[in-house]
């Protein structure tokens, strides 16, 4: 009896754990390629796209992807350096990032930016390679407000279900306690 009581309690504690990670999990993040085109301009040896998640920018965090290209073969750019910098509405540098590529997508240069505030910013991307040379590009960045007000709600909520997940472990391990206990007194 006692394995069977060990089991439950076993099992109460791994659902309980498998809850709790499947709510904590980060979701994945959409990146390499993927993203509303925001810019495709060409300016001497380079062409770039310059791809933008979320499609419309917002306050917070804003993921870019730049690809260069060659203007005549379209063939990827590799082994560049990209840098992304974000001007604010007034005109001053306000953030600078540089986009990098990972060995699983050598095409697609990745930064992530934090802006503030709304309004039309300018984005400039500067590409350097080794043999092409380097090239700078400017584009306009309309930012809106935040879709949500920050809160603390969901905090609460979060709580809310580890207190619900939690209180349901000690109810599963006090209710096999007490079936343990009935089923010792009845031998």
């Amino acid at each position: 009896m006692r394995l069977a009581l060990r089991r439950h309690i076993g099992r109460a504690a791994l659902a309980a754990l498998l809850a709790v990670l499947t709510l904590a999990a980060p979701y994945g993040a959409a990146a390499h390629g993927e993203g509303a085109v925001v810019f495709q301009g060409t300016e001497g040896l380079f062409e770039v796209t310059v791809r933008v998640i979320p499609e419309t920018p917002t306050v917070g965090l804003i993921h870019f992807t730049i690809t260069p290209f060659d203007p005549e073969t379209k063939a990827l750019i590799l082994e560049a350096e990209v840098d992304v910098t974000a001007v604010d509405p007034e005109g001053n540098e306000a953030y600078r990032a540089r986009a990098v590529n990972s060995p699983m997508a050598l095409e697609y240069y990745d930064a992530n930016i934090t802006i503030e505030s709304a309004g039309v910013w300018t984005l400039r991307v500067d590409v350097l390679h080794e043999d092409r040379g380097s090239a700078s590009f400017s584009l306009p960045l309309p930012v809106i407000g935040p879709a949500l007000p920050a809160s603390g709600a969901g905090g609460y909520v979060f709580l809310g279900v580890i207190v619900f997940l939690l209180g349901g472990a000690v109810y599963l391990w006090f209710r096999t306690n007490r079936l343990a206990r009935r089923a010792a007194g009845a031998v």
